[in-house]
C-alpha cells in the first residue's frame, strides 16, 4: 500500500465537513457520524486494518460562541507504518 491509497481517509473527512456543514458543529466523535446516519458503520483504516485506530484532529477554536466542546476537523490512519516515500500514514 502507498501512494495510490493517499487520501484514503479524504472521504471521511468530506462526511465530517458535511456533518458540521448540517450541525453548525463538528463532530465530537467519528461514532456521531453513525449516529446521525452519515455513515452505515466506521470505515476501516486501511493500513491498520481497524476502524478503532482513526487518529482525529480537533478544532483549535469553536465555530461558534455557543459551541461548548471542540470537535473533530480531519482524520488520519492511525498507522505507525512508512510509506515507500519515507512519510507516515499518519500523516496523510
Amino acid at each position: 500500500m502507498d501512494s495510490r491509497f493517499r487520501g484514503n481517509d479524504r472521504p471521511l473527512g468530506n462526511l465530517i465537513d458535511e456533518f458540521t456543514r448540517g450541525y453548525g458543529r463538528a463532530p465530537l466523535r467519528l461514532e456521531e457520524l453513525v449516529e446521525k446516519h452519515y455513515l452505515g458503520r466506521l470505515p476501516t483504516d486501511p493500513f491498520t486494518g481497524s476502524n478503532q485506530t482513526w487518529q482525529v484532529v480537533m478544532e483549535d477554536a469553536p465555530l461558534s460562541p455557543t459551541q461548548t466542546a471542540l470537535g473533530i476537523i480531519d482524520v488520519h490512519s492511525g498507522s505507525d507504518d512508512l510509506s515507500l516515500d519515507g512519510t507516515p500514514y499518519s500523516s496523510w
